[in-house]
């Protein structure tokens, strides 16, 4: 940050979908961004958007009702989920007088309309993406409500930021926005561990244990990893062992040996954030095979602890792993791809030590002292009326910031407003 201006951000609202006191919440996102903020002296006060009770009940009542009638009722679920979320905005945006902006860590829904503080959005996806990405050219009723309030969101924000180069692109392409920051802030997400990376790590090249993380068998190719392991385990006499992160046993239908399922390993349980981190400690390669992007933050983590990677070449995936360099990237997810590549890891101990390497030096990188000092610098230009991305709503930011500089803070425990 300039030392010729001042920062003058000291409090912010941040919303989720999630809660975000919790480490566990998409991946640690919530959690890791609003530590990182809170480090730098900014209040945050953490607002959990997810319909309470009475609309959960709503929904099924509706979701029932619906089958029963053999009607489409997707776009009324929409309706009412939104309702909520925009009410439970404006309950905190009264609750939070002090607050300069408005951080969402995601693009479907804003605060304009409700709250003269500037909005900032900070997402790996849009939706718009995402269907260009499934080769969804028709829309439903309800996803074209979807789309409607997601451009809403976009085009009323101060400033976009994303985790990847690919969305930055896209933003600018699709929807032609000038209000995007234009590197990616990404980060890994060490919330739990409690060890240290022993560079240079060789003490991992007796290991026999292959590890994969993910939560969608067909988007992260979990099935065309269990019958590479398999080929690749008879190749070298059942010596490894494939350890499924996120799945129980029966999740993939066959006979996989020398496989261990570990379920979901959720890192607010300490017992379980022992067990997730002892096994990419001591892992001797991660995988994962995804179809598409973007892919998941454990890559990070995995380089940081010296476990190489071997994913797949989807969208984004050159912004976390070079192949090569600090990973292997494969052209695409097959059993025959897969299984050369974990051939090629485990007989070449110096490909193996130089991507252990680099993809450690790599990780560094991306850290959330790191991240939350690039957010934390880009709201308070816009909090300021200072936003050099040329944002569409900035202007009561200058307002705001010439009659209250030094706002009250409310509360240093930040928590969703009942």
């Amino acid at each position: 940050m300039s030392a010729s201006r001042p920062r003058r951000l000291t409090e912010i609202t941040l919303f989720t979908r999630g809660d975000a006191t919790k480490v566990s919440t998409w991946s640690g996102l919530p959690h890791g961004c609003a530590e990182a903020i809170e480090a730098l002296g900014v209040t945050v006060h953490r607002v959990d958007t997810t319909p309470g009770r009475r609309t959960r009940r709503l929904l099924k009542f509706v979701h029932r009702l619906s089958h029963h009638l053999r009607r489409d009722d997707e776009w009324l679920r929409q309706l009412i989920t939104s309702r909520a979320e925009r009410h439970i905005v404006a309950q905190a945006c009264r609750s939070y007088p002090g607050s300069q902006c408005n951080l969402f860590l995601t693009f479907s829904f804003s605060s304009r309309g409700l709250s003269d503080l500037p909005a900032v959005h900070y997402c790996d996806q849009c939706f718009a993406e995402l269907l260009e990405g499934c080769g969804r050219t028709t829309l439903t009723r309800g996803e074209r409500m979807r789309m409607a309030e997601e451009v809403a969101a976009l085009k009323g924000a101060a400033l976009l930021l994303s985790t990847n180069t690919h969305c930055i692109e896209f933003l600018r392409r699709h929807y032609g926005l000038r209000n995007v920051f234009g590197s990616p802030v990404c980060t890994m997400n060490l919330t739990g561990y409690r060890g240290e990376p022993r560079p240079p790590f060789l003490h991992k090249l007796s290991n026999t244990d292959i590890v994969f993380v993910g939560s969608a068998i067909k988007k992260r190719g979990l099935d065309v990893l269990l019958e590479a392991f398999r080929r690749f385990n008879l190749s070298t006499g059942r010596a490894y062992t494939l350890h499924i992160v996120g799945f129980e046993d029966g999740a993939v239908p066959g006979d996989w040996p020398n496989t261990q399922w570990h379920g979901r390993l959720d890192k607010d349980v300490p017992e379980q954030a022992r067990r997730y981190w002892g096994l990419l400690e001591r892992a001797r390669m991660l995988i994962i095979p995804s179809r598409t992007g973007p892919l998941p933050g454990v890559i990070l983590e995995a380089q940081y602890l010296g476990t190489p990677v071997i994913t797949t070449s989807v969208w984004g995936a050159e912004q976390l792993v070079q192949d090569g360099k600090t990973g292997m990237v494969l052209e695409e997810a097959t059993p025959e791809s897969v299984g050369e590549g974990m051939s090629r890891l485990a007989s070449d101990p110096d490909l193996w030590e130089e991507l252990t390497r680099n993809g450690h030096e790599h990780a560094l990188q991306w850290t959330w002292e790191r991240a939350g000092g690039t957010l934390l610098e880009q709201m308070d230009r816009v909090a300021v009326g200072q936003n050099p991305h040329g944002g569409t709503d900035p202007e009561h930011a200058g307002e705001l910031a010439s009659t209250s500089p030094n706002p009250p803070i409310v509360s240093r425990e930040a928590r969703s407003p009942e």
